[in-house]
């Protein structure tokens, strides 16, 4: 009974200093912050990077790191911000899922959303819907050689997945960090036709094909050889339906021009859009 007595007493001692200080006496915790943690589990993964966590209406995002972590910070320059804001947790290989902040001037209201006080947001588990694999005939290649390139997808969800690839039958491409888009090895369609399968839950659909290791390409009338040196073999999918609406041209621009400069963990840094793929390197070679 002492001891309460006591920081009563105490505590009466600070608002009475306030009072006379003509300051206001301190509050129990804060209400605002410009910095919120949270966590992405992705299924069937022991390594959590490379989901991205965009801002839709701001037009920003992170990287989760290796452990699926990741920290959003807001500056003065986001002073202009008040509103509901949605962050979009996304993979293309994934289902997405989105939480809500809310911004006063910039700042994130503690306590409101989904944003606790503490400035956290609870752990978020995206379930994996196709898992996607490739692998080349060699590892090593020279200019002119042969290249014979296979890609699974496998429906791994328990719901029909439709995957997509617009205006390409079978598009193929060389990347790497050093490049923002990869080399072409194969062309669109010259109809301009959408390909598309769907798949139910456990079915897969495997591609076939052969290109020649090309000196390089034009891209956007540059002349780009291609350089030895490591580089992952791609293709692109897209699964259909999966967008809500307000995931719009901002969001997909996003990933095309600014994905490529966020950091990534332990996923392997040639990744073209924020994916779990497990596509092979190979190697150029003089």
């Amino acid at each position: 009974m002492k001891k309460i007595l006591l920081s009563q007493l105490a505590l009466l001692l600070i608002l009475a200093s306030c009072s006379e200080k003509g300051v206001e006496p301190p509050l129990a915790y804060p209400t605002h912050t410009t910095k919120i943690h949270g966590k992405v589990i992705l299924e069937n993964q022991t390594e959590h990077s490379n989901a991205l966590i965009y801002i839709s209406g701001i037009n920003r995002g992170v990287s989760s790191d290796s452990s699926g972590n990741y920290t959003l910070i807001f500056t003065e320059a986001d002073s202009t911000y008040t509103g509901t804001y949605d962050l979009i947790y996304y993979l293309n290989d994934y289902d997405s899922l989105n939480t809500k902040i809310y911004l006063e001037k910039g700042k994130v209201k503690l306590d409101t959303f989904d944003v606790d006080k503490d400035g956290k947001i609870a752990p978020i588990e995206l379930k994996q819907l196709l898992r996607v694999e490739g692998w080349t005939d060699k590892s090593e290649y020279k200019i002119g050689d042969k290249m014979t390139f296979t890609v699974r997808f496998t429906n791994v969800s328990d719901k029909k997945v439709e995957i997509m690839r617009p205006g390409y039958v079978f598009y193929v491409g060389i990347y790497n960090d050093i490049q923002l888009y990869p080399y072409g090895l194969s062309n669109p369609d010259p109809m301009g036709a959408d390909w598309g399968k769907d798949l139910l839950p456990g079915e897969y659909h495997q591609d076939i094909i052969s290109y020649r290791i090309p000196e390089g390409d034009i891209f956007r009338t540059i002349k780009r050889p291609l350089l030895p040196g490591e580089y992952l073999i791609i293709t692109s999918i897209v699964i259909n339906y999966r967008f809500p609406d307000y995931l719009n041209n901002d969001f997909r621009n996003y990933i095309s021009d600014e994905w490529y400069k966020l950091a990534r963990g332990k996923s392997p840094k040639y990744d073209y859009i924020p994916n779990k793929y497990k596509f092979p390197h190979i190697q150029i070679i003089e």
